[in-house]
């Protein structure tokens, strides 16, 4: 049997919303938190798959690199200090 996501570290989702998977991403989010994982969802409405690569391009992907690297710390804080 596969496993649930109950168990499985703290994620953070970036979607986009013009990415084909935008919805698969927005309910594996949902489905983490449902089960009790810490998870947070940054959802960029009109942005295409790969926005978060065009840093000096599209002001949005500084933004959204800017959110996942202040998630990364967070977590690393946390895992630090065993909180």
């Amino acid at each position: 049997a596969i496993p649930g996501p109950a168990g499985l570290p703290p994620a953070h989702v970036v979607v986009a919303g013009y990415d084909p998977l935008a919805d698969e991403g927005a309910a594996y989010a949902h489905a983490l938190r449902a089960s009790g994982v810490e998870a947070t969802l940054d959802e960029a409405p009109g942005q295409l798959h790969d926005y978060a690569m065009n840093l000096g391009i599209i002001g949005e992907a500084e933004r959204a690199i800017a959110e996942a690297a202040r998630q990364l710390t967070r977590a690393f804080q946390r895992a630090a200090t065993g909180a």
